[in-house]
């Protein structure tokens, strides 16, 4: 018996790969309940799809899904502000609301309900393009199995620079507190307790610190007053003042800042769908030509921001 030919358009290709993969979604959702590290392979799976469906639609995969799935997993596994924010998908330049903390109130069964005093303002809200690019050999992709490494290389450098605008960002913001020392090494065990009292206890239950490497160096050195040191290392989660900290490069903040206290949940973090990711064999990247030096080079390009949108949900340690 002869085999049918099926031709699908765009549209029902993409529809067909959803429902595919959304098969293999409902299958890991019910593994989730009783195996939490399932939602890694959920994240991941999503990934897949979202990235097939997009090389389709676009007319070209350069690169395997695999590939591109697996850097964007790095992104959320090295990225501190896209792993914590409410993220959004957003294909343009938009304004975003910003608003303090809403106000709820009883009412009397027959009584008026009536606006709570809460201004909204609006604020630009632009996507900066971030992008990267690698050039390899022929002879070191075909020697070494190099997947692993240019998936890290590639999600920690597009990583690196998101935290940078979302933290540069937070730390610009009029609406956060302001604590100020006259250098890092006059530091006190009072700052800090300052930057923790600063924060609205509506975003005290996931505040974490972040602290710049030179600021983490400085506290490591602080006790408190019963000359216990103020950071532990204890108990699976590195804390500070009891409440979470991560230690990243000065570089990530802007010139004389040196670390936030706060919650990401305050912060929108937009991006323009997936990381695109394009193989070239001809042309120059610097002075090297691709066809006589043969080699190759593999570009990542986004469209990215991250805001708060919150006020009084971040403390920022800075120089006065």
């Amino acid at each position: 018996m002869n085999e049918k030919e099926i031709e699908l358009t765009q549209e029902q290709l993409v529809e067909l790969i959803g429902k595919v993969f959304d098969e293999r979604l409902n299958v890991l959702k019910e593994r989730a309940k009783a195996e939490p590290e399932a939602k890694r392979e959920i994240d991941k799976t999503i990934l897949w799809r979202d990235t097939i469906q997009k090389a389709i639609t676009l007319g070209s995969l350069s690169l395997p899904a695999e590939l591109y799935a697996d850097v964007m997993q790095a992104v959320f596994d090295y990225g501190i502000v896209r792993a914590n924010a409410m993220r959004i998908q957003a294909t343009r330049n938009v304004k975003v609301p910003v608003m303090g903390e809403i106000t709820a109130y009883q009412v009397s069964e027959t009584g008026a309900i009536t606006e709570g005093d809460n201004s909204i303002t609006f604020k630009d809200f632009p996507l900066s393009k971030i992008a990267a690019l690698i050039v390899l050999t022929p002879e070191l992709v075909e020697t070494w199995d190099i997947t692993n490494y240019l998936v890290r290389t590639m999600g920690l450098a597009m990583a690196k620079v998101e935290d940078q605008i979302g933290i540069s960002n937070i730390a610009s913001d009029s609406n956060q507190t302001l604590v100020t020392v006259t250098a890092l090494t006059s530091l006190t065990y009072d700052n800090l307790v300052s930057m923790l009292g600063a924060v609205s206890p509506v975003f005290q239950k996931n505040a974490m610190w972040i602290l710049g490497q030179s600021a983490f160096t400085q506290i490591n050195k602080l006790k408190d007053s019963q000359n216990r040191p103020l950071v532990d290392f204890q108990g699976g989660m590195n804390t500070l003042l009891g409440k979470k900290f991560i230690v990243v490069p000065d570089s990530l903040f802007p010139t004389d800042h040196y670390a936030l206290y706060g919650s990401f949940d305050a912060v929108i973090c937009a991006y323009d769908n997936a990381i695109r990711l394009e193989t070239f064999t001809s042309g120059t990247v610097g002075t090297m030509n691709l066809i006589v030096n043969d080699v190759f080079a593999i570009r990542a390009v986004e469209k990215y921001n991250a805001i708060p949108v919150f006020g009084k949900a971040f403390a920022v340690l800075s120089k006065e």
